[in-house]
């Protein structure tokens, strides 16, 4: 038995809440317990110039806590004027059509 009361072979309760930012192009908002992951998506019409005229997109990602998402504060990026580090997840990978961002953050765990 977890502390929480639920059993070692029990899943947490996921809720799902869809578009929950305004001005995104796509976003979602994902809840398991006490686990929040806030995604969005963001779309250009372009791609980088070591693609340019091959027909092919590009998708990113990146993934950042919140400062007070763990039991300790994390050093938030934004406060020195530039990232410290690199995000804690960052991939990339080429498809056909146009660009495609995409970007996750975890208000609490």
């Amino acid at each position: 038995m977890r502390p929480s009361g639920r059993k070692l072979d029990e899943l947490r309760n996921v809720v799902i809440e869809i578009n929950p930012m305004r001005h995104a192009e796509g976003s979602c908002l994902i809840k398991m317990g006490e686990t929040h992951v806030l995604c969005s998506a963001s779309l250009e019409e372009k791609t980088p110039p070591f693609l340019k005229n091959t027909g092919l997109g590009w998708v990113t990602a990146e993934y950042g806590m919140l400062p007070r998402a763990t039991n300790s504060r994390t050093k938030r990026e934004a406060a020195a004027g530039k990232p410290v580090h690199p995000p804690t997840h960052t991939g990339a990978h080429t498809h056909r059509g146009t660009c495609r961002r995409t970007s996750c953050s975890s208000p609490s765990s």
